[in-house]
């Protein structure tokens, strides 16, 4: 017997003691407090802690997702949780539900936590996967697609703790450091921006706060502009144009300077689009009409009512005006495809999503070497799963120079194309089942992150493009008609009727005699 335990000293000695996690994560970061347990505490369930640990299998690596967090967040904070299972970030509500009006033409009351995965037909059945491949992999029970800016846990950590860029750890961890993860710190944080920009960049708010319109997806339209004559960096699954930032990220505001914790976070009532969940508005720093400010800071405009733009405006939203550029997207084409036809995609390896995009470029460098190509595969992200197919995405073009308004309840807002939606689908046999089928168009309220000088008057007044008349003077166009504004999913959202449209178009009276005064108060 001490001959046997002679030979196993050498094995029994290199062997990895799970139960003493320090012997390898040495230097990790001490959580501060009221979060300075033990490891077991919130690494290990409470069904296993008296038991020895064999393997890390027994370790949950993050025990902020919502799969655990009732295990191990709960005890102390029952109300975030239940906040935070109301809210738009976790129910994906307005999402789901607006898009699936627009595709099915009827209403529907899914959450991220019900949606099908298979419908009643082909149609049905398409438009749920389109949400759960592509639109919802942000949700809050889902890690971050793995791109530069994109890594990100899931769950509480995806905001309260410090995100690594790049996917690698940086901290002091021995047993991590230089290695994969989307944490760059084991520490608690209060949200970053890097945290929002995670999920809300591209063709949403987010990015344009920082200047960022996402280029469009052809190869021909990266130019490269540095002085190697290289592609600029990718960035959040794609490159961008910089354009004017948003004067309040000049001023050093970040997103939470505005976006409360409750709005974000939630505060236990259930929401149908987020519009309905602002807690900070332009007014509350400025002032309007009949309003005070309800914050009060040193060296910040009030809201002026007896200047020119703002004598006749009341009913208009700040942003119509004071919006530098905006994020236009028109025509949004969707094709899935099932079989291996992928060296037509050559050109379009660069779309936002950094897992189709690897996948094919992949497929299409084995073809080239002669080589066979995988069957086309992409994650349903609300399962983690691997699922048949690929969708590829796109748009007919995009624009950031105009505006084009509408109006919600009583304010004139900016519209946009959320989306005006193109379906394809062809099998694994290659027989095209659903070809270029155009489902609907939603118009939705716009609020530009790119806020600065308002613009002049004859920006609005005389445009017709602003009134919903198109790519003025371009008339009877595939394209310039998808600049009109159609059906709005929202109800309280409608495009210009023929009376708002002739007031905007045609130069009145009044205009032109306000217009006289607005040229001679800025001499």
């Amino acid at each position: 017997m001490f001959f046997l335990i002679f030979l196993l000293l050498p094995i029994l000695s290199n062997a990895t003691d799970f139960n003493n996690c320090l012997s390898c994560h040495k230097g990790i970061e001490q959580m501060p407090k009221p979060h300075n347990f033990s490891c077991d505490q919130c690494h290990v369930l409470p069904q296993d802690r008296n038991k020895p640990i064999t393997s890390h299998k027994m370790i949950v690596k993050n025990p902020s997702s919502p799969k655990y967090w009732n295990t191990f967040c709960y005890k102390c904070h029952s109300k975030q949780i239940n906040d935070v299972e109301h809210s738009l970030h976790y129910t994906a509500y307005g999402e789901i539900n607006k898009t699936l009006f627009t595709l099915l033409h009827k209403k529907t009351n899914y959450t991220v936590q019900d949606l099908p995965a298979k419908g009643n037909n082909l149609l049905e059945t398409l438009s749920f996967q389109f949400l759960r491949q592509n639109c919802l992999k942000c949700h809050i029970s889902t890690e971050g697609e793995k791109g530069t800016g994109l890594y990100r846990p899931s769950g509480c950590a995806a905001c309260h703790m410090p995100l690594s860029k790049d996917g690698i750890y940086l901290g002091n961890d021995k047993a991590m450091h230089g290695k994969p993860s989307n944490i760059a710190y084991h520490k608690f944080i209060k949200p970053q921006m890097q945290n929002c920009l995670s999920c809300h960049n591209k063709q949403y708010v987010g990015t344009d706060y920082l200047g960022m319109f996402p280029k469009e997806f052809g190869e021909t339209y990266r130019t490269p502009i540095n002085k190697e004559g290289n592609f600029p960096p990718v960035i959040y699954g794609i490159d961008y144009n910089y354009l004017a930032k948003d004067v309040h990220y000049i001023a050093g505001m970040t997103c939470m300077s505005c976006h409360t914790k409750q709005e974000v976070m939630g505060n236990g009532k259930f929401y149908h689009n987020e519009t309905q969940s602002l807690q900070v508005t332009c007014q509350t720093c400025h002032g309007c009409y009949h309003t005070k400010p309800k914050r009060f800071f040193k060296n910040i405009k009030l809201f002026n009512p007896n200047i020119p733009g703002h004598r006749y405006h009341e009913n208009v939203s700040c942003s119509a005006c004071h919006a530098q550029w905006t994020i236009y997207d028109f025509g949004f084409y969707a094709l899935k495809d099932d079989t291996k036809d992928y060296t037509k995609w050559s050109a379009f390896t660069l779309t936002g999503n950094p897992q189709v995009d690897k996948f094919l470029s992949h497929a299409i460098g084995l073809i080239e070497e002669g080589k066979s190509a995988p069957a086309p595969m992409q994650e349903d992200f609300l399962t983690g799963k691997m699922e048949p197919g690929l969708w590829h995405i796109g748009y007919l073009f995009t624009r950031w120079e105009y505006v084009i308004l509408g109006k919600m309840g009583s304010k004139y807002v900016i519209l946009r194309p959320m989306y005006q939606y193109y379906f394809s689908y062809k099998n694994a046999q290659g027989k095209v089942l659903v070809n270029n089928k155009f489902m609907g168009a939603d118009w939705e309220p716009y609020f530009p992150h790119t806020i600065g000088k308002a613009r002049n008057c004859l920006f609005c007044h005389g445009n017709k493009t602003v009134a919903g008349e198109g790519f003025y003077p371009i008339k009877d166009n595939f394209a310039t008609n998808l600049m009109k504004p159609t059906t709005c999913a929202q109800s309280n959202v409608r495009v210009l009727n023929k009376k708002e449209k002739e007031n905007l178009i045609n130069y009145t009276p009044l205009f032109k005699k306000e217009y006289l005064r607005h040229l001679n108060y800025n001499k």
